[in-house]
């Protein structure tokens, strides 16, 4: 009598212990999921928000050309040392201020692209227009 029950109670226990790491295991990874999502998530919002009130602080350099006033409406992004590159560019689609000022032109877009922002790998970035009422005067990019 002793052989069986004791089996048969090992067996309940593994089966426990099997449903119970799965569950754990499966709780981790959904808890993962929702973290990356939410902050890949949280990461545009503040990037999509940053990226506009930098475009509205645009509008007066690129209507008058001052690449001076550009660059330090750009400075501004120095707050936030997760920005490693951002551009202004003209209504033509010419570069026209560069943060940092010694940044390297080729790790940025030729031109501009569509309006918005995405993650391209691990990294967030994406184009905002610079808009003076209806008239785009350029576009901001944020990376």
């Amino acid at each position: 009598m002793n052989g069986p029950s004791k089996s048969l109670s090992r067996s309940f226990m593994r089966m426990i212990f099997i449903s119970c790491s799965a569950v754990l295991v499966i709780t981790s990874v959904s808890f993962f999921a929702y973290d990356l999502l939410s902050f890949r998530q949280n990461s545009i919002q503040s990037l999509r928000t940053l990226g506009a009130v930098v475009a509205r602080n645009s509008t007066a350099a690129l209507a008058f050309e001052n690449t001076q006033d550009a660059e330090v409406v750009l400075s501004a992004l120095s707050a936030d040392p997760t920005i490693t590159v951002a551009a202004l560019y003209d209504a033509q689609g010419q570069l026209f201020a560069l943060y940092p000022r010694g940044a390297d032109r080729r790790s940025l877009p030729g031109a501009p692209g569509a309006t918005g922002f995405r993650f391209d790998g691990l990294r967030a970035a994406g184009f905002e227009p610079v808009l003076n009422g209806e008239r785009q005067l350029g576009t901001l990019y944020v990376r």
